[in-house]
């Protein structure tokens, strides 16, 4: 009976550090598989941040650039009106013609309606 009972001494030592032991790598792999987690969630926040400053930047840059480029064909357009020697309707329709041309080269495919606009009044 003493052997016996020594016997089941050590399976429940050994039971007991066997189950110790797959508490402390369960809650390792639990700890990594939130680290990971943790990892790829501010991964993701923070790429989504920089894409929005970065298509905002891009976006603030180009409407700047084309308010610049409308300045200078108003400019250019007022400077060829300013120059122009209109005696006759038919030279006012031939310079509004051709400015309009002009613009609609350097401009982009949206501007036509407005230039179509121009032509015709």
């Amino acid at each position: 009976m003493p052997r016996l009972n020594l016997y089941s001494r050590f399976s429940l030592r050994r039971l007991l550090r066997h189950g110790r032991a797959e508490v402390r790598r369960s809650l390792q792999a639990r700890t990594v598989a939130l680290a990971v987690i943790l990892t790829l969630a501010v991964a993701i926040v923070f790429s989504g941040v920089s894409i929005t400053s970065v298509c905002a930047s891009l976006l603030n840059q180009i409407m700047q650039q084309s308010r610049n480029d409308y300045s200078n064909m108003v400019q250019q357009t007022q400077t060829s009106l300013d120059a122009a020697d209109v005696s006759s309707t038919v030279q006012v329709q031939q310079l509004v013609n051709d400015l309009a041309s002009s613009l609609q080269s350097i401009g982009s495919p949206h501007d036509s309606i407005v230039i179509s606009d121009i032509k015709t009044s």
